[in-house]
């Protein structure tokens, strides 16, 4: 799977947004966490190789994820929003040279337990770094090892460094 990885100050703006929204919304009656990592899945960029059959992501090479990506012109994080299962999730929209829209989604928090309490929006302050442009990240090949009791150990194969125009 094509994964983003984003640049530590990006991951540093989001994981501040974690944390206040994790003060709002934990109580005695509900529990959120973190997602982590904060990688982008983005499987519609498959769409960007020029390959028509079937990638074998596991041997995907780096030349053909520099090729994919010269294609991105940017990358944008959208205001979060909770979905019916009270997960906190950005959609993420990569805007392509060709002048393409790709969407997919971040998800940044999770519930644990229980139920929402009155209000569960992000304070309009916090709201304020949306939309975030992504322009410095890493385009990777996400792997996924079986570990201990069900667990999954995630790890990037291959990866290049990506500035968008």
């Amino acid at each position: 799977m094509l994964t983003v990885i984003l640049h530590n100050n990006d991951i540093l703006r989001l994981v501040s947004f974690q944390k206040e929204m994790i003060k709002i919304l934990n109580s005695e009656h509900c529990i959120f966490v973190q997602n982590y990592p904060l990688w982008i899945d983005t499987a519609p960029l498959t769409q960007l190789l020029e390959k028509k059959e079937e990638v074998d992501f596991q041997n995907i090479t780096k030349d053909e994820l520099k090729s994919i990506s010269k294609r991105i012109k940017k990358i944008q994080i959208l205001k979060p929003e909770f979905l019916k299962d009270d997960s906190l999730v950005s959609p993420v929209i990569f805007y392509t040279a060709d002048d393409k829209k790709y969407q997919t989604s971040l998800v940044l928090l999770k519930k644990l337990s229980g139920k929402i309490q009155g209000k569960k929006n992000p304070p309009e302050k916090d709201l304020e770094q949306f939309p975030m442009d992504i322009k410095t990240f890493r385009l990777g090949t996400k792997t996924e090892q079986a570990f201990y009791k069900g667990g999954k150990l995630l790890g990037i194969k291959d990866s290049v460094w990506v500035t968008a125009r």
